[in-house]
């Protein structure tokens, strides 16, 4: 069974246009930020990917381009307020049920992963700019 890293790495891979450009990496949680880490970029993606200590510096806010925007919380937002939130009390249960909805079904967590390549190809086009418009 392949890995995240791996999955992704395949996944860049086959795209031809996004191999040649760019690696992709949210470095922003310590226990990631490991000179392993950085080594296998650097050698998968010399001078070519994005975080803490990579050649390309990650654009300020850009959701466009980061899964938990563009995908995780309006999907939890939908489920939340798929009815009416009655209470300040029911907005937490509401919350959790989402989390729970979401964790045990995992098959809509893998369009995610189509999502970004779709999203990086437009972010291409549109020259490193705003592209929301043409998805």
């Amino acid at each position: 069974m392949k890995n995240t890293r791996e999955n992704i790495l395949e996944m860049v891979q086959r795209s031809r246009r996004l191999s040649t450009r760019i690696g992709v990496s949210r470095m922003q949680v310590w226990r990631h930020y490991t000179r392993h880490v950085i080594h296998y970029l650097d050698e998968s993606f010399p001078n070519r990917w994005l975080g803490r200590d990579g050649s390309v510096v990650w654009p300020p806010r850009s959701p466009d381009l980061t899964p938990l925007e563009y995908y995780l919380w309006g999907h939890m937002k939908t489920l939340v307020y798929e009815t009416k939130v009655d209470s300040q009390e029911a907005l937490p249960v509401r919350i959790f049920a989402a989390a729970e909805h979401i964790r045990h079904h995992p098959g809509n967590i893998a369009y995610a992963p189509q999502s970004l390549m779709m999203r990086a190809e437009n972010c291409i086009a549109a020259g490193g700019g705003h592209f929301e418009q043409l998805l």
